[in-house]
């Protein structure tokens, strides 16, 4: 546990003397340059958003038909359990009129 420990600071520590290191002023610009000419967008969005859309609303309908299809699958197995406990009263009834 302790080996893991020192293992993180000094991995920590690294990371941190590097990010020191580095020299930014060299590589950022530090004033605002205008951009003479509009950027052009090489895939347009509008595409993008219908199909985001469409592929949305597809796992939306497949999550609504599996969730009726177990709440068939749930209504079926109700319904089978209700026959057997009626099956299982009237077997037991029949039971203690016997025993009577």
């Amino acid at each position: 546990m302790k080996t893991r420990t020192w293992i993180l600071v000094l991995a920590s520590s690294f990371v941190t003397a590097v990010a020191i290191a580095q020299d930014t002023t060299g590589n950022r610009a530090t004033s605002f340059q205008a951009v003479s000419a509009s950027a052009h967008e090489d895939v347009p969005g509008g595409n993008l958003l219908v199909a985001a859309y469409a592929i949305v609303l597809f796992l939306l309908v497949l999550y609504v038909m599996y969730l009726t299809a177990m709440q068939r699958t749930a209504g079926n197995e109700l319904t089978r359990l209700e026959a057997v406990l009626a099956k299982k009263s009237e077997e037991k009834a029949a039971e203690a009129k016997k025993a009577d």
